[in-house]
């Protein structure tokens, strides 16, 4: 062998263990998605819109698509098949759909496939929402949570036109009993915002109250607008539950529970005096945990019998009220349903 041909035999086994990784390289599933990115433009809202990527296995062994999963419920996606043999290609349909967003809209595709390159791939999938109405919050929600009686609270929805030179806003239905509410159009000097002014009056009774507030607007795209209204009114004291529920039992069941009494306001002197209960097979007793902080009322007994003549003339629904003695003015009696479902 020539000095020549000495030196050549390394770099051709060199050249040829590189040739040889690249194939092994190239060996297996290769997943390629065109494209990897959909923009929808402008949208309005509660308007869908879809297009297709195409996924295709450039590779040399079948390519198995696990999963695809969405970020947001408003895309959804359609596939024919998951598994693509070498050369073969399949569609993935994505489907956007604007419900109630406003401006700019970025979600993904995840796409998990076994190509052990890159199993993991995404898909852009943006949009621009066009509003004609713009209503902050944006889940038309007004909620006063654990107000103190008599407070006056309030709070505002802002309206905002995006087109219309002048936005006209009109209440047309709600229950003037539970809310106070004002419509202010052209507010602060500009005729494209209005705002509804939401207000618990200070004789509020105490309890969870709810109702929508139907407006109508001159916007065409956006006619009518309803509000959920929300508020939980408290007295001086506050209780764990606002009912108790034992749904079913079976007679002689042993039943236990407790109702846990904090004040509202840190620095309450109160006291609870007794409690007493007229819910059958049930009584209730008074443990003061902490001194003007935290006291119990423990509920607890047995259901009665099946033939029991209080069972068969309420057909097993036994219930009543736990009223709860305090010593103060503003609240000297708490009464709390009691309840459970006898199995006949």
């Amino acid at each position: 062998m020539t000095r020549t041909a000495q030196l050549l035999r390394p770099v051709t086994l060199v050249t040829g263990l590189i040739a040889l990784t690249a194939a092994v390289a190239q060996a297996g599933p290769i997943v390629r998605i065109e494209p990897n990115h959909l923009d929808f433009g402008v949208m309005k809202q509660h308007e869908s819109r879809s297009a297709e990527v195409i996924i295709s296995n450039v590779g040399d062994q079948p390519l198995k698509i696990r999963k695809i999963k969405a970020s947001c419920g408003c895309t959804t996606t359609d596939l024919a098949k998951d598994l693509l043999q070498p050369g073969e290609s399949v569609p993935l349909k994505i489907d956007f759909s604007s419900k109630t967003f406003s401006g700019d809209q970025t979600k993904v595709v995840e796409i998990y496939t076994d190509d052990p390159r890159q199993g993991y791939l995404e898909v852009l999938v943006q949009a621009h929402v066009k509003v004609a109405l713009l209503i902050d919050p944006l889940k038309k929600k007004i909620e006063f949570a654990r107000s103190r009686q008599g407070q006056k609270l309030t709070k505002q929805v802002t309206f905002t036109a995006t087109e219309q030179p002048i936005l006209e806003l009109d209440l047309k239905r709600y229950n003037p009993d539970m809310f106070d509410l004002e419509i202010i159009n052209g507010y602060e000097g500009n005729p494209q915002v209005s705002v509804l002014i939401v207000t618990v009056a200070e004789d509020m009774p105490a309890g969870k109250h709810r109702d929508i507030a139907q407006l109508t607007t001159n916007i065409p795209e956006t006619p009518k607008v309803d509000i959920e209204l929300r508020c939980q009114i408290v007295h001086d004291l506050i209780l764990s539950r606002d009912d108790i529920r034992f749904r079913y039992v079976v007679a002689g069941q042993q039943l236990r529970t407790n109702l846990r009494i904090v004040p509202f306001d840190e620095g309450t002197r109160f006291e609870i005096t007794g409690a007493e209960i007229d819910v059958p097979g049930l009584t209730a007793s008074v443990e003061e945990r902490v001194p003007n902080a935290e006291t119990i009322v423990l509920i607890e007994g047995q259901a009665i019998a099946t033939d029991d003549e209080r069972a068969v003339a309420t057909k097993g629904r036994l219930k009543g009220m736990l009223k709860i003695y305090t010593d103060l003015a503003s609240q000297p009696v708490i009464e709390v349903p009691v309840s459970y479902l006898l199995r006949i």
